[in-house]
This record gives C-alpha cells, structure tokens and sequence, in this order.
C-alpha cells in the first residue's frame, strides 16, 4: 500500500458530496472520495421512476 497526500477528503459520494469532489478534484486539489455504497441519489442508482398522479 503506498501513501498518498490529499489536499480534500470528502466523505459521502451523494448528491452533495460527489459534485463536490469532482469541482476540486477538477481545479488541480489532490481529492480523495469515500463512499461506503453507490454513488449518487437511490432514483440513478437503481432506476426508480417518477409517476404522475
């Protein structure tokens, strides 16, 4: 395992957390991402649809 330095840990890649990331991540900060799951909202991961009532 090797060390790396980050500038950025953000924890959580959901809807605050990824855009977040990927802004710095980006703009040349050394960005690291934890997320303990999928990312993104429970709607793009598994495919739920909105339904008019």
């Amino acid at each position: 395992m090797s060390n790396v330095d980050y500038d950025l840990l953000v924890l959580g890649g959901r809807m605050a957390g990824l855009p977040a990331a990927m802004k710095h991540a980006y703009s040349g900060i050394e960005t690291a991402l934890i997320e303990e799951d999928l990312f993104g909202e429970t709607c793009l991961d598994r495919g739920i649809s909105r339904r008019r009532r």
